[in-house]
């Protein structure tokens, strides 16, 4: 999270399966499938100037001798190419599964709260 947080993608290369199958769904339900979208998608998404700021809250976790799952609720505030102020709230579900004796993300689904009239 905090390299996500922080836009690191040297920190969140070492995160991630190192595998070639690594499922990213969006909240627009658009999928990515491989290891290189995703660090394509995060690479160009850290290189914005949205002035972003990223509030998880740890909602749930569950967790195995191979895979563990957490449940975030996400707040993400920033600011449009437009200039338009953006604050987006979702369900963020994360999977690990244990590779070589570390935690690597295998699936990442964000899926948008919508907000209450």
């Amino acid at each position: 999270m905090q390299a996500v947080r922080t836009r690191n993608l040297d920190a969140l290369l070492p995160t991630l399966t190192s595998h070639s199958d690594l499922r990213m769904i969006l909240p627009n339900g658009v999928q990515s499938t491989t290891r290189a979208q995703y660090v394509d998608f995060h690479r160009q998404w850290f290189a914005t100037n949205d002035n972003g700021r990223f509030d998880p809250e740890i909602v749930h976790l569950v967790e195995s001798p191979r895979l563990g799952h957490a449940l975030i609720k996400l707040r993400y505030r920033a600011t449009a190419p437009t200039g338009t102020a953006l604050d987006i709230t979702s369900w963020l579900a994360l999977t690990f599964a244990l590779e070589d004796g570390s935690w690597r993300l295998v699936f990442d689904q964000s899926t948008l709260i919508e907000p209450s009239p």
